[in-house]
């Protein structure tokens, strides 16, 4: 992540700033979603999303939510006389991020509709960086299909180019990019396909980073390790994938940098609603105003404090699994070397960095949390990595958590590729339990280097709680004259299906040891009768699902 503080010189005038005015970015939280159970237009959620949140969720009755309706429009209409703008608003904070008048706060403290008001947060402000010589010695692969050029160390460190010589790039599988803009006018993103892009701070549907918007590059170079194909020169770790962009970071403005914190959690909002598969950022928000109201700080990193944070356990719940750099405050004082929100998240992978073996990098920022967790989740070369330049030509090192991130996260796609049937919660064990340090996990890298080969041979069914049987359910239920018992198995394996009174009897043997593949969707049918060919009676009875040593049971009530 390539990040600073704020010189002495911005801060000071930013102090002297808040000094002189009353207006400020602050959080409005509502107590309710009052239109929510009268709703008469259902979310736009894509089917895509929908899919994904069944695989994280199958025994959901309802995979659309309180969460995913708006904010109330009669509460912000009671609030817009005392507002100076709303920044962004957030169903699943069901908040708004707005400019305010101080002297407005005690009065819409008293409305009877607000939860809680409460300061904005600061991101740490991205800087532009100079490349440098490389301090390796160039590295060659003895055989791989393609020619990674100054980029084989970076793909080699996490196995990418053993996935990527077996047939994997990310194809099918849909990124989110969050960063400060996107330049695609280089060579090596001359194929990549962009499905969505979005601008939360201009709002004029252009993503770059050109003319007025000009910031760092950050997020071109940032896509580049993940995204770029140019043989010989530069190749990213899921080259094939599907991405969408938005950008969300503002350098113009020290007030309105405050807003970042929002425009990222309208970007993950979005990212999800649309069908995102994962999202790799490389943003933070910690310790940019020290000593201010706009600053998190050491306790308020417990994984339920900051706002991108919780933003990021609600992606999760719906099987968005979001990967985020951990930060460059290693080289700093003890207090202040930790991780940042949301990287103390307990459902996201946060990416650490090291240098050319399994030694954290001085930068790199560590943990554990404030409530004693081990962060980073993992580590992975962020020393000298190649990335395109500013032009369209030209390519250059560069170093930093930043670039970790979209190298672990594009390994994560290629997971995704070959193990199409997986929640989030899968792949968030896959890429933990597989590094090299998944058995003695520090507060340094983690649980280790993650190794692209070993993710996508995982096997959920090493878990103690492993279920593979998904998605069951009975239709119709109350049945009558038949029900169809349906399910999925995400091993292949032998199963069986049998139907029980309250009692435990047994009435009817559906399948019995039968064969299914994994993916396989089985779709069983029960004409209602016993094996003795007889229509059983009304009542209730019980379908047990068996594979191995695990099971799922579920109720029918049978009518006349």
């Amino acid at each position: 992540m390539i990040l600073s503080r704020v010189s002495l010189f911005i801060l000071l005038i930013s102090n002297t700033l808040w000094g002189q005015t009353t207006e400020k970015t602050y959080w409005i939280f509502f107590k309710d979603k009052p239109d929510y159970l009268h709703a008469t237009v259902i979310p736009d959620i894509s089917p895509r999303a929908l899919e994904r949140r069944l695989k994280q969720n199958p025994h959901t009755s309802a995979l659309i939510d309180e969460s995913d309706y708006p904010v109330s429009s009669d509460y912000l209409a009671a609030l817009s006389s005392h507002l100076v703008l709303i920044h962004n608003t957030s169903r699943w904070l069901n908040a708004a991020c707005v400019q305010i008048n101080e002297r407005n706060i005690p009065l819409i403290q008293s409305l009877p509709f607000i939860r809680e008001i409460r300061p904005a947060k600061a991101r740490s402000v991205i800087a532009s960086t100079t490349s440098h010589a490389s301090f390796f010695s160039p590295i060659t692969a003895s055989f791989s299909r393609f020619s990674y050029g100054a980029s084989l160390r970076q793909n080699s460190f996490v196995n990418a180019v053993t996935a990527h010589d077996s047939g994997y790039s990310g194809k099918g599988i849909r990124i989110g990019m969050i960063d400060t803009g996107f330049n695609l006018t280089h060579t090596a993103f001359s194929g990549i396909h962009v499905v969505a892009d979005s601008d939360f701070v201009d709002h004029d549907g252009n993503v770059s980073e050109i003319g007025s918007k000009f910031t760092s590059s950050h997020g071109t170079f940032v896509l580049s390790a993940i995204a770029s194909f140019h043989e010989s020169f530069l190749i990213g770790t899921a080259f094939g994938a599907d991405y969408i962009l938005a950008r969300t970071e503002n350098n113009s403005d020290a007030i309105y940098e405050l807003a970042d914190e929002s425009r990222w959690i309208a970007a993950l909002e979005w990212m999800e609603q649309i069908g995102a598969d994962l999202v790799s950022s490389s943003t933070s928000f910690f310790d940019e105003f020290p000593g201010t109201s706009h600053d998190y700080n050491i306790r308020d990193l417990d994984g339920k404090t900051g706002l991108t944070t919780l933003a990021t356990d609600i992606a999760f719940q719906k099987g968005l699994l979001v990967f985020n750099s951990s930060g460059n405050n290693g080289a700093e004082d003890q207090d202040q070397y930790r991780i940042s929100t949301p990287s103390d998240g307990k459902h996201m992978i946060a990416v650490g960095a090291t240098i050319g073996d399994s030694t954290v990098a001085s930068f790199s920022s560590r943990g554990p949390t404030a409530d004693g967790r081990k962060k980073p989740d993992v580590a992975a070369l962020g020393y000298e990595i190649r990335v395109v330049s500013s032009g369209t030509t030209g390519y250059q090192n560069f170093s930093g958590t930043s670039l970790s991130t979209p190298i672990v996260a594009g390994i994560a796609a290629l997971a995704l590729e070959a193990n199409p049937a997986w929640s989030g919660s899968e792949l968030y064990d896959a890429v933990r339990k597989t590094a090299s340090l998944s058995k003695k996990p520090n507060h340094t890298i983690g649980y280790g280097v993650p190794d692209a080969m070993k993710i996508i041979r995982y096997n959920p069914a090493s878990s103690d709680d492993f279920n593979p049987i998904r998605d069951v359910v009975n239709y119709p239920n109350p049945a009558n004259p038949s029900t169809t018992i349906r399910f999925r198995s995400v091993i292949s394996g032998r199963y069986s299906v049998h139907i029980y009174n309250t009692l435990g009897g047994l009435v009817r043997t559906i399948r019995d040891n039968a064969s299914i593949a994994a993916g396989e969707t089985v779709a069983a049918l029960w004409d209602l009768k016993n094996d003795h060919g007889r229509r059983v009676s009304s009542g209730v009875y019980i379908y047990r699902i068996a594979m191995d040593d695990k099971s799922e049971t579920r109720k029918i009530l049978i009518i006349k």
